[in-house]
C-alpha cells in the first residue's frame, strides 16, 4: 500500500466517523450549580450538667441553578423540604438549620464566633450534619443524594441517607408513583427478598437472617430510591430492616427485571 493510498484510506475514515458523529447529533445546555458550606458552633450554657457540652451544625448542599432553560423551581423546593423541612430562599432555611442544632430546646446556646471555635478536649460534641450532592446523571435525569449524620450523645452516632430523582425533560420529582405502577407492590417485595438472598448467598429466610442480622419478618419495599444507568437501587438506613449495626443496606435491580412494574414515564426513562 502506497503512502497516498494510506492517507487516502484515512482521511475516508476520519470522514466516515465524523459523519456518523453528526448524524447521531449532540444536545447541549448549559448546567450551573453553586456549592453553598456552612457551620456554626455553641457552648451549651448549662450549670447542672455533668459534662461541658458544644453542639456543632454543618451544611454541604450542592445547589442547583440552572439546567438549560429548565424550571428549577420544583426541584429545588422539593430538595429544600427533603433535606430541612421547609422551603424559602435556601440561605434562610440554610441559617433556621444552623440555628437550631443538636441540644436546642431548653437549654441556652452561646454561639461561637468564627476563629473562636477550640473545643476543649474533654468536652462533649454533639453534632448536626448535612450534605447533599449530585449522585447521578445523565440527559433525562439526575439523582441527588441527602446525607445525614447526628450524634446527641447517646450509645452511637445516627447516619441516613434520601434520595431524590429529579426528571430534567418533563421538569418534575420522580416520586415512587412515578416510577412504579400501581399494583407493583406484592411482584416487588418478592423481587427485593429473592435478590437480598443472593446477595448473601441464602437459600431461606431463615438462613438470610443468620448469615446478614436482617429482620426477615420486617422487610418492606423501600420508597426511598434511585435510578442508575442501568438499575433502579431500593435504599434501606440503619434501623428499617436490620440492626444500626448492619449500616446501609441497598438492594440494586436492573431494570429488565423490572419493566413490567414500571410506569409508562420510566419505561421511557429506560428506553424499555
Amino acid at each position: 500500500m502506497t503512502m497516498k493510498t494510506y492517507r487516502n484510506l484515512l482521511l475516508l475514515a476520519m470522514l466516515a466517523v465524523g459523519l456518523s458523529g453528526r448524524a447521531l447529533g449532540i444536545e447541549n445546555f448549559e448546567v450551573n450549580q453553586v456549592f453553598k458550606t456552612a457551620q456554626s458552633v455553641y457552648h451549651i450554657l448549662d450549670k447542672d450538667a455533668e459534662q461541658d457540652t458544644y453542639t456543632m451544625a454543618s451544611v454541604a448542599l450542592q445547589w442547583p441553578m440552572r439546567f438549560g432553560t429548565n424550571d428549577l423551581s420544583a426541584l429545588q423546593d422539593s430538595l429544600l423540604m427533603l433535606t430541612f423541612g421547609e422551603t424559602g430562599a435556601p440561605d434562610d432555611v440554610i441559617n433556621n438549620y444552623l440555628a437550631h442544632p443538636q441540644g436546642y430546646g431548653d437549654k441556652v446556646l452561646d454561639l461561637l464566633p468564627e476563629g473562636e471555635q477550640a473545643i476543649p478536649d474533654d468536652a462533649l460534641m454533639l453534632t448536626s450534619t448535612v450534605s447533599v450532592s449530585s449522585v447521578g446523571f445523565c440527559e433525562r435525569y439526575i439523582v441527588y443524594k441527602v446525607d445525614n449524620y447526628e450524634f446527641g450523645g447517646g450509645a452511637h452516632a445516627n447516619f441516613y441517607s434520601h434520595f431524590l430523582n429529579y426528571d430534567i425533560k418533563d421538569n418534575k420529582v420522580l416520586n415512587f408513583a412515578d416510577i412504579f405502577a400501581a399494583g407493583a407492590e406484592e411482584k416487588l417485595l418478592t423481587i427485593i427478598t429473592n435478590r437480598l438472598k443472593g446477595n448473601y448467598f441464602a437459600e431461606t429466610l431463615e438462613e438470610l437472617a443468620e448469615k446478614s442480622g436482617i429482620f426477615t419478618d420486617q422487610i418492606f419495599v423501600s420508597r426511598n430510591v434511585y435510578l442508575t444507568g442501568d438499575s433502579i437501587v431500593f435504599h434501606y438506613n440503619p434501623y428499617d430492616i436490620a440492626p444500626w449495626s448492619e449500616g446501609i443496606i441497598t438492594v440494586k435491580i436492573p431494570v429488565y427485571d423490572l419493566a413490567d412494574l414500571l410506569t409508562p414515564a420510566a419505561r421511557d426513562l429506560y428506553n424499555l
